[in-house]
């Protein structure tokens, strides 16, 4: 897990310094389309935070400016990654956000209206601090929490906590990322089918499969 996270970093800051595709796949003894495939995973989470970002300003479910102000109630959007490595994916979501969304201005704008908040979450200590240690140096607004993606509602209980209550942080507020692979978490099914029924409509994760290969429906995964 960790030494993923870490290989991954190192990857893509051999490519911005200019080292061939070509070179690093025949060091690791990878076919290059695999490398490729690895720096551009970033790319495509940033692009899809743009998107979401959008999407919530849109249909107010990230609020104006104007009904902030009339609430009193600073809004806090937060984005959360289990299994956070050494929290590159979160510093590089968190700078797209303030580059290039709404969101981001009226962060940068309103700082005591609007605040953007990154949590990284991870069962691993080492990762924790690691997390930790990339969103402080990067004066990144951030928190870390220990959580096991096998214990989902452990983490949940830590965004209903008072010290999330406190921060102005609400678990609705917000979307999750995650790019590691559950090699040890066989999908078992769900208990409720009829509680997950109702989550279809409002269903957004993408592109989960199971360990027989089997595409997971995004309203029993959630």
């Amino acid at each position: 897990h960790q030494l993923a996270a870490r290989l991954f970093v190192e990857l893509v800051r051999a490519v911005e310094r200019g080292v061939p595709e070509e070179k690093i796949a025949q060091a690791l003894n990878v076919d290059v389309d695999h490398i490729v495939r690895k720096r551009t995973l970033l790319v495509g989470i940033c692009s899809e935070a743009i998107d979401m970002i959008k999407e919530k300003m849109e249909t107010g479910v990230i609020p104006s400016l104007e009904t902030v102000k009339v609430s009193g109630e600073k809004f806090v959007y937060y984005v959360a990654d289990t299994g956070s490595g050494d929290g590159t994916w979160l510093k590089n979501i968190y700078k797209t956000i303030m580059e290039k969304t709404e969101l981001g201005r009226l962060v940068k704008e309103h700082g005591d209206l609007f605040g953007l908040m990154m949590i990284g979450v991870d069962y691993n200590l080492d990762a924790r601090e690691a997390t930790h240690k990339t969103l402080e140096d990067s004066r990144i607004p951030h928190l870390v929490i220990p959580g096991d993606i096998n214990k989902p509602q452990e983490i949940k209980e830590y965004f209903e906590s008072d010290r999330f209550k406190n921060l102005g942080i609400k678990l609705k507020n917000g979307f999750h990322v995650r790019s590691m692979l559950d090699h040890n978490r066989p999908y078992t099914g769900v208990k409720d089918m009829e509680a997950a029924q109702k989550r279809k409509e409002n269903s957004y994760t993408t592109a989960v499969f199971s360990n027989n290969g089997e595409a997971i429906p995004n309203n029993e995964l959630e």
